[in-house]
Protein backbone atom coordinates (compact mmCIF):
# COMPACT_ATOMS: atom_id res chain seq x y z
CA UNK A 1 0.00 0.00 0.00
CA UNK A 2 1.47 3.31 -0.99
CA UNK A 3 0.08 6.48 1.18
CA UNK A 4 0.86 10.07 0.55
CA UNK A 5 1.56 13.30 2.84
CA UNK A 6 1.59 16.65 1.55
CA UNK A 7 0.93 18.43 -1.78
CA UNK A 8 2.80 19.04 -4.72
CA UNK A 9 6.22 19.83 -4.53
CA UNK A 10 6.13 18.73 -0.39
CA UNK A 11 4.46 15.28 -1.15
CA UNK A 12 6.14 12.34 0.31
CA UNK A 13 5.25 8.93 -0.51
CA UNK A 14 5.19 5.74 1.70
CA UNK A 15 4.71 2.36 0.88
CA UNK A 16 3.82 -0.15 2.97
CA UNK A 17 4.24 -4.04 2.65
CA UNK A 18 1.21 -6.33 2.58
CA UNK A 19 1.57 -7.54 6.25
CA UNK A 20 0.65 -3.95 7.47
CA UNK A 21 -2.94 -2.67 7.83
CA UNK A 22 -2.68 1.31 7.45
CA UNK A 23 -4.68 3.95 7.54
CA UNK A 24 -4.02 7.86 6.73
CA UNK A 25 -5.63 8.70 10.26
CA UNK A 26 -5.69 12.22 9.56
CA UNK A 27 -7.42 12.09 6.34
CA UNK A 28 -9.94 14.68 6.04
CA UNK A 29 -12.67 12.24 5.02
CA UNK A 30 -11.59 9.90 8.21
CA UNK A 31 -13.02 9.26 11.55
CA UNK A 32 -10.45 12.16 13.06
CA UNK A 33 -11.66 14.77 10.77
CA UNK A 34 -15.61 14.38 11.13
CA UNK A 35 -15.90 13.26 14.90
CA UNK A 36 -12.67 13.86 16.35
CA UNK A 37 -11.35 17.57 15.45
CA UNK A 38 -12.71 19.48 18.58
CA UNK A 39 -10.52 21.60 20.93
CA UNK A 40 -7.67 21.51 18.79
CA UNK A 41 -6.99 18.19 18.87
CA UNK A 42 -4.28 16.94 16.53
CA UNK A 43 -3.70 13.67 15.22
CA UNK A 44 -0.79 11.59 13.67
CA UNK A 45 -0.28 11.41 10.04
CA UNK A 46 -0.28 7.60 9.94
CA UNK A 47 -1.38 4.38 11.73
CA UNK A 48 -0.05 0.60 10.49
CA UNK A 49 -0.71 -2.46 12.74
CA UNK A 50 0.37 -5.65 11.98
CA UNK A 51 0.18 -9.47 14.10
CA UNK A 52 3.38 -7.76 16.34
CA UNK A 53 2.88 -4.30 16.83
CA UNK A 54 1.61 -0.66 16.43
CA UNK A 55 3.41 1.82 14.50
CA UNK A 56 1.95 5.84 14.84
CA UNK A 57 4.29 7.59 12.23
CA UNK A 58 4.08 11.58 12.06
CA UNK A 59 5.61 13.00 9.11
CA UNK A 60 7.41 16.48 8.93
CA UNK A 61 8.87 17.67 5.63
CA UNK A 62 10.93 20.59 6.51
CA UNK A 63 13.01 19.96 3.19
CA UNK A 64 13.46 23.56 1.66
CA UNK A 65 12.10 25.55 4.70
CA UNK A 66 14.87 25.24 7.17
CA UNK A 67 15.58 28.52 8.16
CA UNK A 68 11.52 28.85 8.96
CA UNK A 69 11.64 25.65 10.77
CA UNK A 70 14.40 26.20 13.02
CA UNK A 71 12.57 26.97 15.84
CA UNK A 72 10.82 23.61 16.04
CA UNK A 73 14.05 22.61 16.40
CA UNK A 74 15.12 23.81 19.81
CA UNK A 75 13.75 22.99 23.12
CA UNK A 76 15.23 26.54 24.35
CA UNK A 77 12.30 29.26 23.75
CA UNK A 78 13.19 32.34 21.58
CA UNK A 79 14.62 35.39 22.96
CA UNK A 80 11.14 37.07 22.20
CA UNK A 81 9.30 35.08 24.21
CA UNK A 82 12.22 35.39 27.22
CA UNK A 83 12.06 39.01 26.95
CA UNK A 84 7.80 38.68 26.66
CA UNK A 85 7.73 36.57 29.56
CA UNK A 86 10.13 39.01 32.13
CA UNK A 87 8.16 42.12 30.98
CA UNK A 88 4.30 40.61 30.91
CA UNK A 89 2.32 40.02 34.01
CA UNK A 90 1.64 36.85 35.50
CA UNK A 91 -2.13 37.05 33.94
CA UNK A 92 -0.83 36.63 30.11
CA UNK A 93 -0.63 33.21 28.49
CA UNK A 94 2.65 33.21 26.44
CA UNK A 95 3.25 30.43 24.07
CA UNK A 96 5.74 29.92 21.39
CA UNK A 97 4.10 30.70 17.14
CA UNK A 98 6.06 27.25 16.13
CA UNK A 99 6.17 25.01 19.07
CA UNK A 100 9.43 22.19 20.13
CA UNK A 101 8.79 19.53 17.62
CA UNK A 102 9.49 17.02 20.55
CA UNK A 103 6.33 19.03 22.31
CA UNK A 104 4.19 18.92 18.90
CA UNK A 105 4.47 14.85 18.52
CA UNK A 106 3.66 14.21 21.59
CA UNK A 107 0.62 16.74 21.76
CA UNK A 108 -0.09 14.66 18.59
CA UNK A 109 0.41 11.27 20.40
CA UNK A 110 -1.98 12.03 22.93
CA UNK A 111 -4.55 13.17 21.14
CA UNK A 112 -4.55 9.92 18.64
CA UNK A 113 -5.07 8.04 21.88
CA UNK A 114 -8.21 9.87 22.97
CA UNK A 115 -9.26 9.77 19.14
CA UNK A 116 -9.08 5.83 19.24
CA UNK A 117 -11.00 5.24 21.98
CA UNK A 118 -13.63 7.14 20.14
CA UNK A 119 -13.40 5.49 17.12
CA UNK A 120 -13.75 2.07 19.54
CA UNK A 121 -16.79 3.34 20.76
CA UNK A 122 -18.52 4.47 17.50
CA UNK A 123 -16.85 1.13 16.33
CA UNK A 124 -15.33 3.06 13.35
CA UNK A 125 -14.65 0.09 10.46
CA UNK A 126 -11.69 1.87 8.99
CA UNK A 127 -9.95 2.00 12.48
CA UNK A 128 -10.96 -1.07 13.89
CA UNK A 129 -8.16 -3.26 12.89
CA UNK A 130 -6.46 -0.55 15.30
CA UNK A 131 -8.73 -0.47 17.94
CA UNK A 132 -8.26 -3.98 18.38
CA UNK A 133 -4.40 -3.93 18.34
CA UNK A 134 -4.34 -1.80 21.61
CA UNK A 135 -7.33 -4.10 22.86
CA UNK A 136 -4.69 -6.61 22.45
CA UNK A 137 -1.70 -4.92 24.01
CA UNK A 138 0.25 -4.65 21.51
CA UNK A 139 3.51 -2.84 21.90
CA UNK A 140 3.51 1.04 20.24
CA UNK A 141 6.41 3.17 18.65
CA UNK A 142 5.85 6.37 17.53
CA UNK A 143 7.79 7.20 14.45
CA UNK A 144 9.07 10.62 13.71
CA UNK A 145 9.83 10.88 10.08
CA UNK A 146 11.43 14.70 9.65
CA UNK A 147 13.00 15.15 6.22
CA UNK A 148 15.01 18.52 6.32
CA UNK A 149 17.78 19.67 4.31
CA UNK A 150 21.08 17.40 4.17
CA UNK A 151 22.99 19.13 6.00
CA UNK A 152 21.12 19.51 8.58
CA UNK A 153 22.10 15.76 9.55
CA UNK A 154 25.35 15.99 10.38
CA UNK A 155 25.99 15.35 13.91
CA UNK A 156 26.06 18.74 15.48
CA UNK A 157 22.34 19.66 13.68
CA UNK A 158 21.27 16.56 14.40
CA UNK A 159 22.56 15.73 17.85
CA UNK A 160 20.49 18.81 19.89
CA UNK A 161 17.16 17.70 19.00
CA UNK A 162 17.98 13.46 19.18
CA UNK A 163 18.63 14.37 22.92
Amino acid sequence: MILQEGSRSKKLEFEFSEQWIVCKYDDRTGFYQKVQQCQGMKAVDFLATNQHEILWIEVKNFRGNSAENSPKLSAAEPAEVQQCRTQCSSNVKISRKKPFLADEVVKKVCDTVSGLVGAFYHQDDKLLPHTNALKHKLPITIVLFLHQDEYLDAPEHFKPLAL
